[in-house]
């Protein structure tokens, strides 16, 4: 699973003089580093990866958890403060030997990224080692989501925010037009929001006898059928034959 999908975990110490360790199986784990340095820009990294063993996917599991702790002893060695597994396959058949090895805070990407799935159906792309560990099995992911449904909507626990979209919706402004002016930071000390977000928002509380579904623009209502036009649409005819001579001379 990419990482630039999903957002990195929060790592467990505050950044500073951390030095955070992460390693693949090759570079796919780059993606994972790269959206560390985004989260914490001024965080030390140490990346490991291993192109000498690549791909781990083909090799059994006992050769897998083996590699995992090599690894993962040397990292320690190198005095990393948190450890992230950016290889799939190694998340999938070794993060036991991951936590039991570092000594330190481990972060695995595939229940910390499950979480925050939005999408009801999901493809991955991983090794035949990651499918057949059945790391990816649906009842964790459904858990998560089962979870995330609980919480309260973004906008239910943000007051500020909450306030500001219900006053801009009474002015008849739509939620495009809301989500598309936070985006552009002109409103000091709001958060952004999705246009889906605030959708979702409104019609929670339409379920709820809750009328803030008529602020949303709506369509023209449909025009009706027209009457059919006369085919005789020219009134006090005069046959040809009855014109006068003025007529003839035009």
């Amino acid at each position: 699973m990419a990482a630039s999908q999903a957002q990195i975990p929060a790592i467990p110490h505050p950044p500073g003089s951390l030095l955070v360790g992460l390693f693949d199986s090759g570079l796919g784990g780059l993606t994972v580093l790269r959206r560390v340095h985004e989260a914490y820009p001024h965080t030390r990294c140490l990346y490991l990866g291993d192109t000498a063993r690549v791909p781990y996917g083909q090799r059994s599991v006992e050769d897998i958890r083996a590699i995992a702790a090599e690894v993962v002893h040397w990292l320690r060695g190198q005095g990393v403060g948190v450890l992230v597994m950016a290889c799939n396959t190694s998340n999938a058949l070794a993060l036991d030997v991951a936590v039991a090895e570092a000594g330190v805070p481990v972060v695995g990407l595939i229940d910390s990224m499950a979480a925050q799935i939005q999408s009801d159906r999901v493809g991955v792309l991983a090794t035949p080692a990651t499918v057949a560990s059945g790391a990816y099995r649906p009842l964790p992911a459904e858990g998560a989501y089962l979870l995330r449904r609980q919480r309260p909507a973004r906008l239910e626990r943000d007051d500020k925010l909450r306030g500001y979209v219900l006053a801009r919706l009474l002015e008849g402004w739509t939620p495009e037009q809301v989500s598309g002016r936070l985006a552009k930071g002109i409103e000091i000390g709001l958060s952004l929001i999705s246009t889906e977000a605030i959708y979702a928002w409104i019609y929670s509380k339409a379920r709820k006898a809750d009328r803030l579904w008529r602020c949303l623009t709506r369509g023209r209502p449909r025009r009706g059928r027209r009457k059919r036009a006369s085919k005789d649409r020219i009134g006090e005819k005069t046959h040809i034959s009855e014109r006068t001579e003025a007529a003839d001379q035009r």
